[in-house]
């Protein structure tokens, strides 16, 4: 049957057929919440269609065509937090989420409804935060939470797909930059001093080499001896450790519990690892284990049950802090920096703070953290595929790796000299 065109913006009428009978049909489509929906009208003549199809249009808007009701921030958020399983999310980081929601998001638009919020809203509370890092955070959770309205059908799109994220470079990163090739200069010579018996820190020994492994604090904290096999050589056995669990503390909000305890799994999405261990590891490990277990030197077990078979222990017989291991780590390296040739230093003594904010700006240029970026670096510089680097490092991605991997002046050195060598005649 023919159809008539119709006026500009009032639809199409048709002649069709409806339960048998021909008539004509005016047809319309409006879009609603990023949907298309389609309103039409039966009748003998084409303006007795439009009619009907008016009178249809009017009794959808009365019962609610209008945008659906959507819930206030306030309401989705406690929904959104809500979603995650035990499996997707740990408790801390489940926590942080809830305190960025409620310290810089709610208090701003937790009354608005989550249909009316708009990319203006966004950009307002992330430029409403005066540090830089926890505006990146803003942004990340408010695309998250709307990501998960469009998931369920909340939203028809996320008011953020326009709005930037903040640009923030971490004070630390620009200061392990800074300082890369000075570190990665001076790690062999400290792990030389710290392996001489005489040696006021060469019960430490142990532990900072498995950090230049590029542990995390909390796995490196959370070794047990059973983590380790071959330590005692078995021929053709390389030994190996596995990082399978982390020292973390009880969260009393949601456990009811204090203390420190041992959480099995990975600290990130990568999960379990198994690293092998060079013969000079080998041997420092297979040391500390014997003296522990000979009750030599001091070394002694755990003090209770749960620490039986922790592998760092502090004088007490309790799994080392991590406050303490920091602690231990600027003692020994201050130590070591201080004790360097005088020539080294022109006849004085490398560190000297004027200030105790002094002290604590140098600190944050190599915590224990920062050996995972060394470790990263080093690998680099020696050739090593980054997918090895990231399972070593036991990053989900190797995005991070990258990320973690300092760009050394001799790196950029060797960049610069092959491009002068493939640009020449």
């Amino acid at each position: 049957m023919a159809k008539q065109r119709g006026m500009k913006g009032l639809g199409t009428v048709y002649q069709t057929k409806n339960n048998g009978k021909d008539v004509w049909c005016a047809a319309m489509t409006l879009t609603v919440d990023g949907k298309q929906r389609k309103i039409r009208g039966y009748g003998d003549t084409p303006v007795k269609a439009m009619e009907r199809r008016a009178e249809n249009l009017s009794r959808l808007v009365s019962r609610g065509l209008e945008r659906p009701q959507t819930p206030t921030m306030d309401e989705f958020t406690a929904r959104y937090l809500g979603h995650y399983s035990e499996a997707e999310i740990r408790e801390h980081s489940k926590r942080k989420k809830k305190e960025t929601f409620n310290h810089w998001i709610l208090p701003a638009m937790g009354k608005k409804r989550v249909g009316d919020v708009t990319d203006a809203d966004a950009v307002r509370v992330i430029e409403a935060c005066p540090y830089p890092s926890v505006r990146v955070a803003i942004h990340k959770e408010l695309t998250a939470i709307f990501t998960y309205a469009v998931d369920t059908k909340v939203l028809g799109h996320s008011p953020m797909a326009l709005v930037k994220k903040p640009k923030y470079v971490p004070e630390r990163r620009e200061l392990v930059e800074r300082t890369a090739d000075a570190h990665l200069e001076l790690v062999g010579g400290l792990l030389d001093w710290l392996e001489r018996p005489e040696c006021p820190y060469h019960d430490d020994y142990p532990r900072v080499l498995m950090m230049m492994l590029g542990l995390r604090s909390a796995e490196l904290l959370g070794l047990e001896w059973s983590c380790f096999t071959n330590l005692r050589a078995r021929k053709g056995q390389p030994a190996t450790v596995e990082i399978r669990q982390v020292l973390e503390r009880h969260d009393p909000k949601t456990s009811g519990l204090s203390g420190w305890y041992l959480r099995p799994g990975a600290k990130s999405d990568a999960g379990h690892r198994t690293i092998p261990l060079p013969e000079r590891w080998r041997k420092a490990l297979l040391g500390l284990q014997l003296d522990q277990e000979m009750h030599r030197n001091g070394h002694r077990h755990g003090e209770y049950v749960w620490e039986r078979d922790c592998v760092w222990l502090d004088a007490k017989g309790h799994v080392l802090r991590p406050s303490k291991h920091r602690q231990l780590w600027y003692e020994l390296l201050e130590a070591y920096i201080n004790q360097l040739p005088h020539q080294m230093n022109n006849d004085k003594p490398v560190l000297r703070f004027s200030s105790e904010e002094e002290r604590k700006a140098w600190r944050k240029s190599w915590n224990p953290h920062t050996s995972r970026n060394l470790c990263a670096t080093a690998m680099a510089q020696s050739g090593v595929p980054i997918e090895t680097a990231q399972k070593i490092l036991g990053h989900s991605s190797n995005v991070m790796t990258a990320y973690y991997t300092v760009q050394t002046l001799g790196m950029k050195s060797e960049a610069v000299e092959s491009l002068a060598g493939a640009f020449s005649v």
